[in-house]
């Protein structure tokens, strides 16, 4: 049996602290190190709907999959809701799971009723974050598809979001960036790298965690 590669897991966790430091500490008076690190998180939640995608397919019992989600899900809402203030992206990854197993059984409803709840919970990502892994699920390997529907929608929800706040803002046109994800995706990487299997879901929680106990450090000094 060929061995599990975490590295692109690995490439993931890391933009995604990147990113949640940029928010936690440079947002307040952004800089052009603030938007690098926000342009580089971009990285992460494609990555991570690329993998839920393929582990969706691949799991032989997925509603442990799904249950092991949620619980972690119910997990890291408690620093998340302190960083943040709405529902995390495991949340998000659940109601893909939903949608997915929608979208196999042919029944639209629960498909429409997935994108409804994440807006209505406002999930991070929300609806978005659904069609993003619906895209890697449908296309996967297609590298033009994939490409030209993620870069479509972002571009889509871009333009939504402007209308809705009712101006721009850098934020909305470098979520756009998340297209950079795709090659590091389809790269063939060298090196190889097996994480403790619990691994990922801890670090989403603890890297929180860690981020807010620092900033309740800098707030005393």
């Amino acid at each position: 049996m060929k061995k599990r590669n975490d590295i692109l897991k690995v490439i993931g966790m890391i933009s995604m602290v990147v990113d949640h430091v940029g928010v936690q500490f440079f947002s307040e008076d952004p800089t052009f190190l603030y938007y690098a690190m926000r342009i580089f998180g971009r990285l992460a939640f494609p990555i991570f709907a690329y993998l839920l995608a393929t582990g969706f397919q691949r799991t032989r019992d997925r509603k442990k999959y799904a249950l092991r989600l949620g619980a972690f899900a119910l997990i890291t809402q408690i620093p998340f809701q302190l960083f943040a203030g709405h529902l995390n992206v495991l949340f998000t990854f659940l109601l893909g799971i939903f949608f997915l197993s929608s979208y196999e059984k042919q029944e639209m409803l629960g498909m429409v009723a997935a994108i409804l709840m994440a807006e209505f919970l406002r999930t991070d990502y929300a609806g978005y974050g659904l069609l993003i892994i619906f895209i890697f699920y449908k296309f996967g390997e297609n590298k033009q598809k994939t490409f030209l529907y993620l870069f479509g929608l972002t571009a889509l929800y871009g333009t939504l979001s402007v209308l809705s706040l009712g101006h721009f803002e850098w934020v909305v046109l470098i979520q756009l960036a998340c297209v950079m994800a795709l090659p590091v995706i389809w790269h063939e990487f060298r090196w190889q790298i097996e994480l403790p299997k619990w691994t990922g879901y801890a670090f989403y929680p603890a890297h929180i965690t860690i981020l807010l106990a620092i900033q309740a450090w800098i707030d005393k000094l």
